[in-house]
């Protein structure tokens, strides 16, 4: 806003004829022989522009009149006053020539002032306005920065979150293939022992057959012991040879029972080990497979 003019000092007293003349005495004294209006002005250091021309006017009149007393009846008598009072309105109309001059001079310096201190004004506004507008810039350019800093931090540990997931997922990586080998040999050995149970399947299976061969062998053989039982309760004369024959028989019976029980045996008992190992060989394959999908799950699960 523009700022308001300091109150007018109280004014010096008016100027008087006196305080001209003796201007114009003391600037004749220096050597200025016809003190102009701007050197008494300036002398004065007062009053206006008319008010010096007039009374200025007026000393030079008069003294031109008592230093030369004209001729009465002569032409100077004439024509001096009348110069005189010519002289008297020059030089009022210069003097108000020269106020009105320097009141428009002093319009014009107002009006130059009054702009000068709007646009000083405005200027001061704007240089406040962009003060703020920079300190608020300043402020942006701070936040940005701490932004710009707290995101570096934050890059920064992502990258090294990415770094750790990177070599949790090798390990995971190393780790099924360890598991991958561990379930390749564990079905090798699966394989392995299935053959072994299917080729002792075989073999209990042909050790059945010969068992129902014996059995068969047994029977032809007790029915041939009942026949020589019968053929020795009628032939008494051979009765110490068949009683020999059929205890040869029985021990024989007794000796193709006592193989196939063993060979029966034999074969449950290898029925349930081959049972139990492949039954703990799924259980490992199992709970490797399990392990397997529990580290992809892991390993996928980030992405």
């Amino acid at each position: 806003m523009p700022e308001t003019p300091p109150p007018k000092s109280a004014g010096r007293p008016g100027l008087q004829r006196k305080d001209v003349a003796d201007a114009i005495d003391t600037l004749i004294k220096r050597g200025i022989r016809d003190p102009s209006l701007t050197q008494l002005r300036q002398h004065l250091g007062r009053g206006s522009n008319s008010t010096i021309s007039r009374l200025r006017n007026e000393i030079r009149g008069e003294r031109l009149l008592t230093t030369r007393t004209p001729v009465e009846g002569s032409v100077e008598s004439a024509v001096l006053p009348a110069l005189v009072k010519a002289m008297e309105q020059l030089g009022e109309e210069a003097a108000r020539a020269a106020d009105d001059q320097v009141t428009q001079m002093r319009s014009t310096f107002e009006a130059a002032q009054s702009t000068l201190s709007r646009e000083r004004d405005e200027a001061v506004s704007a240089a406040h306005d962009s003060r703020i507008e920079l300190a608020t810039r300043a402020e942006q350019v701070k936040d940005l920065r701490e932004t710009i800093k707290a995101l570096r931090t934050e890059v920064a540990d992502e990258r090294k979150r990415l770094d750790r997931a990177e070599a949790e997922r090798r390990k995971f990586e190393d780790q099924t293939h360890a598991l991958s080998a561990d379930v390749t040999r564990l079905k090798d050995e699966r394989d392995r022992l299935e053959k072994a149970l299917s080729d002792k399947t075989s073999a209990l299976d042909a050790e059945g057959a010969a068992r129902q061969t014996l059995q068969g062998e047994l029977t032809a053989l007790t029915e041939t012991n009942r026949d020589l039982i019968s053929q020795l309760a009628i032939q008494t004369g051979v009765a110490e040879t068949c009683q020999q024959q059929a205890e040869i028989l029985r021990e024989s019976q007794a000796a193709i029972e006592q193989r196939a029980l063993e060979a029966e045996q034999g074969r449950a008992s290898a029925e349930a080990t081959a049972a139990a190992r492949i039954a703990g060989l799924e259980a490992r394959l199992d709970d490797s497979q399990k392990v397997v999908d529990t580290l992809i799950e892991k390993i996928d699960g980030p992405g």
